[in-house]
């Protein structure tokens, strides 16, 4: 499902080093990247660890970030809570 594949995403880009994953989070649809950010909150949340998403944030081009984060306060709830509810 894409949850699952979302979850495995989030666990390969924790386990890079920041500048390797902002390389591919850029090269990423806005969807895909505020889905992972926010998985990557609540793995974080749910495992007491530090959550890389504000890293990966910080990292991108201010433009992309910028963007990204309009959308993510525009659709406060991910695609698929929406689609459940």
């Amino acid at each position: 499902s894409r949850q699952v594949n979302i979850t495995t995403n989030v666990q390969n880009l924790n386990n890079m080093p920041p500048q390797n994953a902002v390389d591919i989070l850029v090269a990423m649809d806005d969807q895909d990247v505020i889905d992972i950010l926010r998985e990557a909150d609540k793995i974080a949340a749910e495992t007491g660890a530090y959550s890389l998403s504000s890293t990966w944030l910080m990292m991108m081009p201010p433009e992309r970030a910028a963007q990204i984060q309009r959308k993510m306060l525009s659709k406060p709830q991910p695609q698929e809570e929406q689609a459940d509810s």
